[in-house]
């Protein structure tokens, strides 16, 4: 009992202790406030405006236990509060040349121009003073939100649309809105039906405020294209395309390629990662933001070097002397490449031809041809292509062996040659004669003959033409076997010594007769004529 007199004794005194001092708070009350009120808590405000913003303080006049006056040191507007840093709004860089303070007997204010919307926020008043509690900030400060007015579009026709100018700020429904198109007022109120023509603007405003209007609307325009890279367009690299245009509402941007006939990407930019020689060609832009549209072009050119060439040749037929011909080489390159012509390993020709001719083709252009395509990214060279000329028989040439002395029994081969592409087929003739005698390179005559003397000749031929050798014969003479021709030389010479002896027989009988009658007869003549017979016969003798 006595414990817990003495508990509620002890309470009471702490009640009065209390108490005391509430009293002694309430005394001093008038003196010792400390307080910041604004004369609004909310401000909405057009993009680009002014505002103002002020408020009033107050702090204890002194400082009863120390019995010093107190006076104000410093005084800000802030925003920012870090770890109990506030940043003073002069000192910003944001705000830099756009705010002023103004503070008079307790009063203060803030004046911020050329609003942006990055400038919505909380700002509060802060003063220093000398007293121990040393400083006071005013929450919760003024609310500031930033809007500018906006133009809302809705669709209402094809070619026409309903514009709709709000703003985020609570404004009095007594406000007034003003509509201009290029600068000249066509209506007013919320709303306003409009058509865009190339270059039209539209943009509203509040009355009484016309130097605050909303951001203007129009189509795209302006549009304009362009290819980033480093250095060249070449293949393989990575390159981007990108696509501007002016316009509010922002608008769409489709990307295509080969005049809106194959679309590549949505967007302002297309990435090419990496790029083809086959992503050459003109690209195209659209913008559409719902008040009409605009397009534009750009041409990509990819560099790349020559694939490898491909050699043709015309007519692809069989080549014949005389002809013309014509060698092409074609290679994919960018730029053209230079192109240079071989046969076998010789430079035949160089330059940006692509066509080497042959305007009478001879046997001995007949080989192998290539070409080699280059540019300054690279070389190439095409497979090798053999051209074939063909002509008919030429240069027929006859030969015989054995060239020696030909004996009836023996055997005798005829060749024929000649120069001829394709190779030439062989048919032996004998002068005088229509009929064929062989067919063949080599004809071979077994068991000669004499009747088989005589001219040879052969006709060359193959599917281009014939060619004769008759003027490059060959002559047969067979003579017959040895021992033959001494019997027959021994029997001619035999018959020819009787024929010979026969007649010296004959003669000499013929001579003997008359010197047998002059013996019968009685000499006439006298000695002298005795004598002429005498040597007459003496010559026979």
């Amino acid at each position: 009992m006595r414990g817990a007199r003495l508990m509620l004794t002890t309470v009471a005194r702490g009640f009065v202790f209390l108490a005391a001092c509430l009293v002694v708070q309430a005394g001093h009350g008038d003196h010792e406030d400390w307080g910041v009120q604004y004369t609004t808590n909310h401000i909405c405000a057009p993009a680009k405006s002014t505002v103002t913003m002020n408020c009033t303080y107050k702090y204890p006049f002194k400082e009863i236990e120390r019995k010093v006056t107190v006076s104000v040191t410093d005084i800000i507007w802030f925003k920012k509060n870090i770890d109990q840093h506030y940043h003073n709004l002069s000192a910003e860089p944001e705000y830099k040349g756009r705010v002023t303070y103004h503070c008079v007997d307790k009063r203060c204010s803030l004046t911020v121009k050329d609003l942006v919307k990055a400038d919505t926020g909380s700002y509060k008043f802060r003063f220093e003073t000398t007293h121990e509690r040393k400083a006071y900030s005013g929450v919760p400060g003024v609310s500031l939100s930033v809007t500018a007015l906006q133009i809302h579009i809705q669709m209402t026709e094809p070619n026409e649309v309903e514009l709709f100018c709000n703003s985020t700020c609570n404004i009095r429904d007594n406000v007034l809105y003003i509509w201009y198109k290029n600068e000249t007022v066509v209506g007013e109120g919320q709303s306003q039906k409009a058509t865009f023509g190339s270059g039209d603007i539209y943009k509203c405003a509040i009355k009484n405020h016309e130097q605050y209007p909303s951001r203007p609307v129009y189509a795209p325009r302006l549009l304009s294209m362009e290819v980033t890279h480093n250095g060249q367009i070449l293949e393989g690299t990575s390159v981007t395309l990108n696509c501007h245009t002016n316009a509010t509402p922002t608008a769409e941007h489709t990307l295509y390629k080969d005049d809106e006939i194959k679309e590549i990407s949505r967007g302002m930019s297309h990435q090419f990662q990496p790029i083809k020689s086959s992503d050459s060609g003109r690209y195209f832009c659209r913008a559409e933001n719902g008040l009409g549209n605009t397009k534009g072009s750009i041409f990509i050119d990819v560099k790349y070097p020559p694939r490898v060439p491909s050699l043709s040749v015309s007519p692809s037929a069989e080549m014949v002397e005389g002809s013309s011909v014509t060698l092409t080489c074609s290679s994919d390159a960018n730029p053209a490449a230079n192109i240079t012509w071989y046969k076998e390993k010789q430079i035949l020709f160089q330059g940006a031809e692509g066509v080497y001719r042959f305007p009478s083709i001879r046997p001995e252009d007949g080989g192998f041809y290539y070409c080699k395509c280059q540019n300054e990214y690279g070389q190439n060279k095409s497979e090798s292509l053999h051209i074939d000329v063909q002509y008919p028989p030429k240069n027929i040439l006859v030969s015989v062996s054995p060239s020696a002395e030909m004996v009836e029994g023996n055997s005798v081969n005829l060749s024929c040659s000649s120069d001829a592409n394709p190779a030439a087929d062989y048919t032996w003739y004998k002068e005088g004669e229509d009929s064929p005698k062989a067919s063949g390179q080599i004809f071979t005559i077994t068991d000669l003959r004499p009747e088989h003397s005589g001219n040879y000749y052969c006709v060359a031929k193959n599917t281009r033409g014939p060619g004769s050798s008759l003027f490059n014969k060959t002559a047969l003479m067979v003579s017959r076997e040895a021992w033959k021709s001494v019997a027959i030389g021994t029997i001619l010479a035999l018959l020819f010594a009787i024929i010979l002896l026969s007649i010296f027989q004959l003669i000499k009988i013929q001579r003997t007769k008359p010197s047998c009658d002059h013996e019968e007869r009685p000499n006439q003549s006298g000695p002298g004529r005795g004598r002429g017979s005498m040597d007459s016969s003496e010559i026979w003798d």
